[in-house]
């Protein structure tokens, strides 16, 4: 699920257009008309960008596919090659706009411990890929692998990064309520939460049942894998289109997450942070949360009446390790770098019939 404001508008724009002349009937020139009207709409594709959008398909496909490969970079910041990813660092599977590997970024960060970072695209299926399904069959993001261990679970990552030295925050912080509100909050469905409550839901729908589309395809090519294709199908359908429609489910989700925010403006009334007067992995976890409400621009809906929890965010956002994981959410620019080259792959892909 996309995490930046920006992302959201670009591919509900997209998608919608999309959608609009494929329900249609429309030819693919039309189809590409409709993008290259969507993108100017939000300020992308305009006389300057016009290599982007051409009147063939291979042409958009080609120019855009040139910036859809994943990308490793080490931690520090520098480029890295594939190579490096043997040389005893962590390897963090990652897609910048996304929910649940914000939290796990944000505790690597915190720890300063040196992993390569690789793009997986969740928009365009490459999770979906016989590869990454293999490494995590749950094909999301985040996936942290340290030598022969992987670990799949944004939370579990928070706790293999707390247990390298001493954990975040020390013995000034109180252990028991971190372990247990690392539960509480994982057991919250963010991206349901953003399902529920967000414009862009063309581009979600589209975006779902491209991915369809895609693991019907990888099951017909490895048929070896065809169970896992089509647990991962119904999954999709149960989380990105069911359970977002479903007014019982919710209203559980936004219930639970009332409760959250209850228990953190109560210990933020006496600490700091969460678990006392220091950062710890509670922390982590928390801050996407809160991020995510902002961004749906819910917060005079779910924080007015919390003010702890605001004058904790400002002083959460100051952090290195914010800024570092939040850049691309945060810019325009940065985050239509990371969508636009998955949406001319999946509009190539629509054209052509190829997945």
């Amino acid at each position: 699920m996309l995490l930046s404001g920006s992302s959201v508008v670009v591919a509900s724009a997209i998608s919608s257009a999309c959608v609009a002349a494929s329900s249609a009937g429309r030819s693919s020139s039309l189809q590409l008309e409709c993008v290259r009207r969507s993108l100017s709409l939000v300020g992308i594709g305009c006389e300057g960008n016009r290599r982007f959008v051409g009147s063939r398909p291979e042409l958009l496909g080609s120019r855009l596919l040139e910036r859809a490969s994943g990308v490793a970079r080490v931690s520090a910041g520098q480029t890295s090659s594939g190579s490096d990813a043997s040389q005893g660092l962590a390897i963090f599977y990652n897609y910048a706009l996304a929910f649940n590997p914000a939290k796990s970024r944000l505790a690597l960060e915190e720890k300063n411990i040196k992993y390569v970072e690789t793009k997986i695209d969740l928009f365009n299926g490459q999770s979906l890929e016989p590869w990454y399904l293999r490494l995590n069959p749950s094909a999301s993001a985040p996936t942290l692998v340290v030598g022969d261990e992987k670990i799949t679970e944004s939370v579990e990552i928070i706790r293999w990064a707390d247990r390298q030295g001493a954990p975040l925050g020390g013995d000034s912080v109180d252990r028991a309520f971190v372990d247990e509100w690392l539960n509480k909050v994982d057991a919250w469905d963010g991206n349901l939460f953003a399902a529920a409550n967000s414009p862009a839901g063309a581009a979600l729908k589209y975006s779902t049942e491209y991915k369809f589309k895609v693991a019907e395809a990888n099951a017909k090519r490895n048929p070896d894998m065809a169970e896992l294709y089509k647990e991962k199908i119904s999954t999709l359908k149960k989380n990105y289109i069911d359970e977002p429609n479903d007014e019982a489910v919710c209203d559980a989700n936004r219930q639970q997450l009332r409760v959250l925010l209850d228990e953190a403006e109560t210990r933020l009334a006496t600490n700091k942070f969460l678990a006392g007067p220091a950062y710890s992995a509670a922390d982590a976890i928390f801050t996407p949360v809160i991020y995510r409400i902002y961004l749906l621009k819910k917060d005079g809906e779910y924080l007015s009446s919390r003010p702890n929890i605001k004058r904790y965010y400002e002083e959460i956002k100051k952090r290195p390790s914010y800024k570092k994981v939040f850049s691309v959410s945060d810019s325009a620019l940065a985050s239509a770098g990371e969508v636009l080259p998955a949406v001319g792959q999946v509009l190539f892909a629509t054209l052509t019939g190829k997945y």
